[in-house]
């Protein structure tokens, strides 16, 4: 939470998660009921949105215990301590997310390349067919050609220029 408790403009994720929302609607054709999965959720304040304002079941995992536990304050009851680079253990086995997101969890100063690429296979997997991803990183060239490389459509894959920090990339996983 910022100075004022509030989640809104003050908040500096607000733009950020503004233009993720935004991503999700075009390419899932509306939110409502979508399976979403936030990784990296932290406290939780873009599932929130995401559940109490456009109606998505909503998912989180975050490796610290305390933004779990402030998850839960806001009644997100979906939200498990976990690594990211074993979402199938986190998860029932059966389900399959509309969407998968993260923010800044990507870096290679946070969890280095290789765990990058192993989060992002593990995205991938957990995605289901005609799904979407959308990360904000600091490096977007190199999630988009992984994502390529896993057999994933990227639609996007650019700096944000209008006044937010980072990159977006956005893919998409194949109908079959």
């Amino acid at each position: 939470m910022w100075k004022t408790g509030r989640y809104g403009e003050e908040n500096p994720q607000y733009k950020n998660h503004a233009l993720i929302i935004s991503e999700l609607e075009k390419h899932l054709g509306g939110l409502k009921g979508k399976k979403i999965l936030d990784i990296g959720c932290g406290n939780g304040a873009l599932l929130e949105l995401l559940e109490k304002k456009h109606g998505v079941e909503g998912y989180g995992i975050d490796p610290a215990f305390k933004n779990v536990q402030i998850a839960g304050k806001r009644g997100l009851k979906r939200v498990v301590k976990g690594d990211a680079t074993a979402l199938k253990d986190q998860f029932p086995k059966r389900v399959k997310f509309d969407a998968v997101i993260s923010s800044f969890v990507l870096e290679p100063f946070v969890v280095g390349d290789a765990d990058a690429k192993r989060i992002l296979r593990a995205a991938h997997s957990m995605t289901g067919p005609g799904g979407v991803q959308v990360h904000f990183t600091d490096e977007p060239s190199v999630a988009g050609k992984f994502l390529e490389q896993l057999g994933a459509n990227v639609v996007r894959n650019d700096l944000i220029k209008q006044g937010l920090f980072g990159n977006i990339v956005v893919a998409k996983k194949p109908r079959k």
